[in-house]
């Protein structure tokens, strides 16, 4: 590629960013293989990104995770609120069985005289 026709900012491998590295594979040890994989991830790093998708998305991501939490405190408070009202009925009809029992005489062991 002529200098002249070059775009800024890419260079090195053909889509590896501007430090990107490109290998025969049969012509290299396995070491080396390993090194140009590194390096061509961390070119990635140098390209050029949008920024506006990036922070749009980044935008988007938080006000889901706050609208999740939200959803899961309502839900919560809803159970918590089903269990108090449940624990409460069952608490009170545990008293009217208990006032029941107490109410009843009970009847007096008979005594066997000999």
């Amino acid at each position: 590629m002529a200098t002249a026709n070059r775009i800024e900012g890419i260079g090195g491998g053909s889509g590896r960013g501007p430090m990107g590295v490109s290998v025969r594979s049969k012509s290299v040890d396995t070491g080396t293989k390993r090194m140009v994989k590194k390096q061509n991830k961390a070119a990635e790093s140098y390209k050029i990104k949008d920024l506006d998708a990036l922070e749009k998305g980044r935008n988007a991501r938080a006000k889901a995770k706050i609208a999740a939490d939200a959803a899961a405190k309502k839900k919560t408070n809803k159970d918590m609120a089903k269990g108090a009202t449940a624990a409460t009925g069952g608490i009170a009809a545990g008293l009217v069985i208990i006032e029941k029992a107490k109410s009843k005489t009970k009847p007096k062991p008979v005594t066997k005289k000999k």
